[in-house]
């Protein structure tokens, strides 16, 4: 005999036996005296089976219960509009995923167009003085045929209003009513479409699928899957989930790599942060200009971009000066030193209008160009100034110094305008590095004197996000 076709049928019997069992036992579970039933009992101990299922069952409709709740939660939350459409992801029967999307047009037209409730034009409200209101209570139910009576009626209205104010309160009972009754019957709607679209979601077995309900009553305007069909999981044995890990990392991979092998780029084309700024001057005379600022940034090719933003700068100056004058007059020496250091402090608003043209260094790098113009608006400024000097006249030294200082607020009509060319580095568009040397400047208002360009270079630091 051969054993090894005995093998899978060992091991398939019990499974076979329980499944069996599980049927036999429902179906006697109505009439357990049957002497059939009775052996069926013995064989499969009923009382154990059927305890099993009646488990299985409560944790199904707790899981189903806990599921509708989320999903209701959602809805509740997310649809405040008059149509609401939402992506739903499930991992096996588990929602893990629900976000608003944005419902087709041709639904909203549709569901315009089966409306056709038709709005009642509203009552108009009749108004009453104090004085109506005053004479209306001297004239009850038992007093109406009165002759002053009737003629305050005819002058006041008093049956009219007193009519119209009794609806109106009717009215806003029965509006508190419907309110409430609105609430509960949103409450129920929520519940039973979200129960329906689970059902739907695991009679398909799809994971990834739109919604889309009337917010009105949560009626299922729509419902299709966003993805190509899948089949169902199968049972969660260890090979199985093996097979789900392995499939999933491979749907990663590719979902992240390209045809060309190479890691897939943002298509993201407006980036906003923080931009850190260094301007120095390494000529005549130091200027130190650091400015920290927001900035926007919009992509019109993958390496091509144009930026602005607004920065708060600071300027610090420094000018050391040195001068000698030497004089003969009739055999006489004229002579004198002057030292001067004059320090200059400066507080701005710049608005920079950066053009960038690159190209890309791999997958992550690119380098580029830019031409860069900051608009400048100048706030504050305050000035020290010191000077020394020291002369020789016919033989008699003489000795002096002198200090100042001065502070000013700069006037609306007062702009500076420095315009910038530069290179740099970006680093998988979140992260920049750039220097730039001032090519060009100009003031409005050119009250301290002309701008030197030379030997002006300016470093930046943009981080993106």
């Amino acid at each position: 005999m051969n054993f090894r076709f005995c093998i899978p049928i060992f091991f398939a019997a019990p499974l076979f036996a329980g499944e069996m069992c599980a049927t036999l036992c429902t179906t006697c579970s109505a009439n357990p005296m049957d002497s059939v039933c009775s052996g069926i009992d013995s064989l499969c101990y009923c009382s154990d089976v059927l305890d099993s299922i009646r488990q299985v069952e409560i944790r199904e409709a707790r899981a189903r219960e806990f599921a509708v709740a989320k999903l209701s939660k959602g809805m509740d939350l997310l649809c405040r509009r008059k149509f609401c459409s939402l992506d739903l992801q499930f991992c096996g029967d588990s929602l893990v995923k629900i976000q608003t999307a944005k419902t087709p047009l041709r639904i909203k037209s549709k569901a315009h167009n089966d409306s056709t409730k038709i709005e009642e034009p509203e009552e108009p409200l009749l108004t009453q003085t104090k004085e109506c209101r005053n004479f209306c209570r001297l004239c009850p139910e038992e007093k109406r045929n009165d002759s002053n009576c009737v003629q305050i009626e005819n002058i006041c209205g008093c049956q009219a209003f007193a009519e119209q104010t009794e609806r109106l309160a009717q009215k806003a009972k029965a509006d508190s009513l419907q309110k409430l009754e609105g609430w509960i019957a949103r409450n129920r709607n929520i519940k039973a479409s979200a129960d329906s679209v689970l059902k739907f979601q695991k009679e398909s077995g799809d994971s990834l699928f739109m919604v889309t309900f009337a917010t009105k009553d949560f009626q299922i305007l729509d419902i299709r899957k966003t993805e190509i069909s899948s089949p169902k999981p199968p049972q969660d044995t260890v090979t199985s989930r093996a097979i789900v890990a392995l499939k999933e990392s491979t749907v990663s991979h590719f979902d992240t790599v390209g045809t060309n092998g190479v890691p897939q780029t943002e298509m993201r084309i407006f980036y906003q942060g923080i931009s850190i700024e260094f301007q120095t001057d390494f000529d005549n005379y130091e200027i130190i200009n650091p400015s920290i600022g927001y900035l926007a940034r919009w992509y019109f090719y993958s390496n091509g971009s144009f930026q602005t933003g607004l920065n708060s700068a600071y300027t610090y100056a420094n000018l050391e000066e040195e001068r000698d004058y030497y004089d003969y007059n009739y055999g006489n020496l004229y002579s004198f030193d002057v030292d001067f250091e004059y320090t200059y402090h400066k507080i701005s608003v710049e608005i920079p209008l950066l053009l960038r043209l690159g190209i890309p260094l791999g997958s992550v790098f690119d380098v580029f160009v830019s031409l860069d113009v900051h608009v400048v608006k100048p706030i504050y400024s305050w000035i020290d100034a010191y000077g020394e000097h020291f002369g020789n006249h016919e033989g008699t030294y003489v000795w002096s110094e002198e200090s100042t200082s001065s502070n000013r607020a700069f006037g609306w009509n007062h702009w500076e305008f420095m315009f910038y060319f530069g290179f740099g580095i970006n680093i998988s568009r979140h992260v920049s590095l750039q220097g730039q040397c001032l090519i060009e400047s100009a003031e409005t208002s050119n009250s301290l004197g002309p701008i030197d360009n030379e030997g002006i270079w300016r470093f930046s630091m943009d981080f993106a996000f």
